[in-house]
């Protein structure tokens, strides 16, 4: 409560006498017209101790370094009861939170913008427009599907600058309770300072390669030579349905190449002029090459993926799936926060607003997800131990006959279910379990003896 900014007692009678008088616009036309005064008679209902201005301007005005440590502590509290496996597999993204230009405190990017075909004409055009906002990182577990840490920044910052503080600050909220084993992220957080301190915390990486490095060019020479260890996995799946109905065959081959050399940029130091040093030696990184999946196969002007990694490459098809994780993020995270909880709407259009929304917003989808995760196992529980207690046998009994509905007629009454019930009130109702079957209304009376054959 004192950190959204007010307390019980404001709730109860407000923070003002606004609400208490009538306003004097209530008098009718009539007393107005003869010229007669009346007081404003006093009411027993508070309107409420807040406006939502001033509900919005309370959160706004909540400090950065509060919401960091709220969310942290909300964290490690998750981290504290074990919803986190105890090695993670995590996930690296940032994420553009738009803005309009009106927005006080906003940060300012140009990006270019696919042209409408219509107006091509023919010519192949770039067109750059401004977007304005700001960014967000996020430490991601996929497996509980719960974020582990979270940065705020305009949307102008690169992507690669707050990689290691957010990755930092989840290896912080975990503590001992659990770990990170792998991190994967896409082509922006692809520098070789960053990459080399995840190795030196035993963090395995998983990132794909930019076309114009030396590194690609070499991976790529060195399949064409017959190098490398080649994993091929196919895979069949059903698609359509009906008569419709058909299998379908994914393919994927992938080869792994191990210690290569190419990757100057990979150490302490990150990529300078210290590369061109006689005396430079090179750290060695792996590499898997994948020359089919079903991404090429639907986009076959797609250009060669090639992942790089300190994992072994001995079975290269497992570093795919440590990098083809990295998707759901952007599925499971930030589309849902941005069409489902809205995130792009604060309250105000302020820096302040925006990023109180943005951390809040984020830690209550995290508590949603673990509530849930939480109630599914204490399901699981209840009916793997006996019911010795009156309590569990009356969970029992009510989760039986919550589909039960009671009905009484004078003297008489029957136990119906609930569709029972629609139908026998004129409604069209499938059987259960999806049987493409009607249920009469001779059927329920007949099965409760009353329409005699």
């Amino acid at each position: 409560m004192r950190l959204v900014g007010f307390n019980g007692r404001q709730i109860r009678e407000g923070t003002t006498a606004r609400g208490l008088r009538q306003p004097a616009a209530d008098t009718s036309d009539e007393e107005q017209k003869n010229g007669q005064v009346v007081e404003p008679s006093p009411t027993d209902q508070i309107r409420g101790p807040y406006c939502p201005e001033s509900i919005a301007a309370s959160i706004s005005s909540i400090t950065a370094s509060a919401l960091e440590c709220f969310f942290n502590a909300v964290i490690k509290i998750l981290a504290a009861n074990n919803f986190f496996p105890k090695r993670v597999h995590a996930l690296l993204d940032a994420t553009e939170i738009e803005s309009t230009d009106q927005c006080k405190g906003c940060g300012k990017v140009k990006k270019e913008r696919k042209p409408d075909l219509r107006a091509r004409k023919g010519r192949l055009r770039k067109i750059w427009e401004t977007v304005f906002g700001f960014k967000a990182w996020v430490v991601w577990d996929p497996n509980s599907k719960l974020p582990l840490a979270l940065r705020f920044t305009t949307i102008e910052v690169p992507d690669i600058t707050m990689a290691r503080a957010v990755v930092e600050q989840a290896i912080a909220n975990l503590g001992d309770y659990a770990k990170i084993a792998s991190l994967a992220c896409d082509k922006a957080f692809l520098d070789g300072a960053f990459l080399w301190w995840l190795n030196l915390q035993g963090i395995i990486f998983y990132i794909p390669a930019k076309t114009d490095m030396h590194v690609y060019q070499d991976a790529l020479s060195l399949v064409a030579a017959g190098e490398g260890v080649t994993n091929i996995q196919e895979q069949e799946r059903t698609v359509g349905h009906g008569k419709n109905r058909s299998t379908v065959t994914d393919r994927w081959e992938v080869v792994g190449m191990a210690e290569l050399t190419s990757a100057g940029f990979y150490g302490e130091l990150g990529s300078g002029s210290h590369e061109n040093r006689k005396d430079f030696v090179p750290n060695p990184i792996n590499a898997v090459v994948v020359l089919d999946d079903p991404y090429m196969k639907n986009n076959p002007d797609a250009k060669t993926l090639v992942i790089l990694t300190n994992s072994p490459v001995i079975e290269p098809i497992k570093v795919y799936d440590g990098y083809d994780a990295r998707s759901e993020i952007e599925n499971s995270l930030f589309r849902e926060a941005k069409q489902a909880w809205f995130i792009e709407r604060p309250a105000q259009k302020t820096m302040e607003s925006f990023r109180a929304h943005v951390y809040l917003t984020l830690i209550v989808m995290a508590l949603v997800t673990a509530y849930r995760a939480w109630m599914e196992k204490q399901d699981k529980l209840q009916f793997q131990t006996a019911p010795t207690g009156i309590r569990k046998f009356r969970e029992m009994i009510k989760q039986e006959n919550a589909n039960l509905v009671i009905i009484f007629h004078e003297d008489h009454y029957a136990l119906f279910k609930a569709y029972e019930l629609a139908i026998l009130l004129g409604r069209r109702v499938l059987k259960p379990r999806g049987v493409p079957e009607n249920i009469t209304k001779e059927d329920i009376l007949r099965k409760h003896g009353v329409l005699r054959e």
